[in-house]
């Protein structure tokens, strides 16, 4: 019978080490998905790399196993590091991955005001005849609102 090592490598197309390893069995969101055994279930090819590489003492390890080389199918322990959940958003966000953008201004689902709106408000308060409460009430705002749109604590001057 095969070791969890020889099944585990038979499924990777070594490289050079300079080049990615890429995993060629079973994916899941882009990731490779080994069985180290019936029970435990599929895991991450890349963290299985990394613990027959002794990056990490175990499968389940806490800490996160992330690429250098930013490719979800290599298996390289050269080109993988450890690091903790920050690290791995803070790894994410440096190469552009993160999926959550956020959305500010119209762009933003949850708005009420439009960039317009913005403006007329800004406008109706520098006049000095009208309170931010009343603007609340005409743009079916609160009043807090009003105030942080109008110190520019919300919504960028155009």
């Amino acid at each position: 019978m095969k070791s969890v090592s020889e099944r585990f490598w038979q499924k990777v197309s070594k490289q050079e080490e300079n080049l990615c390893w890429e995993w060629n069995a079973a994916f899941m969101n882009g990731y490779g998905w080994f069985y180290l055994n019936k029970q435990d279930g599929p895991k991450f090819a890349h963290r299985v790399s990394a613990v027959l590489a002794g990056l990490i003492d175990n499968i389940n390890s806490e800490l996160h196993v992330l690429h250098k080389c930013d490719n979800t199918k290599c298996c390289n322990p050269a080109h993988l590091f450890i690091g903790t959940n920050s690290d791995n958003v803070a790894d994410r966000v440096k190469k552009g991955r993160t999926k959550w953008t956020p959305h500010y201004g119209e762009a933003n689902g949850m708005s009420k005001l439009s960039s317009d709106d913005v403006s007329i408000v800004r406008d109706l308060y520098k006049t000095g005849n009208i309170s931010q409460s009343k603007i609340a009430g005409m743009f079916n705002i609160q009043q807090p609102q009003v105030s942080r749109i109008v110190n520019e604590l919300r919504r960028s001057v155009f």
